[in-house]
């Protein structure tokens, strides 16, 4: 028993020291767990923002391409409206060639 006390002292003095330390090592592992955390959290808005940010980019060019027909559109109302244009001109010189024609004979 005089051999296995000096052991039995070194072991419970260990023991106590392991105690001494565990706390300290839960403490140092506790802020490394939060930033970690945080750093999830931060992905997960990220995420949210990057996704915000696809949709508004999808919204500007579903309207842009919108806005493109509908210049298609107008380009090709403004071709008709001239073809028109220049039909009311050729009907109106045939209508002063008539009116003079007429005036004349």
């Amino acid at each position: 028993l005089a051999e296995a006390c000096p052991a039995l002292v070194d072991a419970a003095l260990a023991d106590d020291a392991a105690a001494v330390f565990e706390p300290a090592a839960a403490e140092a592992l506790c802020p490394a767990a939060v930033s970690e955390d945080l750093a999830f959290v931060s992905d997960v808005f990220a995420a949210f923002a990057e996704f915000a940010v696809a949709v508004a980019e999808e919204a500007a060019l579903l309207a842009l391409e919108a806005a493109l027909v509908s210049d298609d559109f107008a380009a090709s109302f403004e071709a008709d409206a001239s073809r028109a244009e220049v039909a009311a001109s050729d009907a109106f010189v045939v209508a002063v060639d008539a009116e003079v024609a007429a005036d004349c004979c």
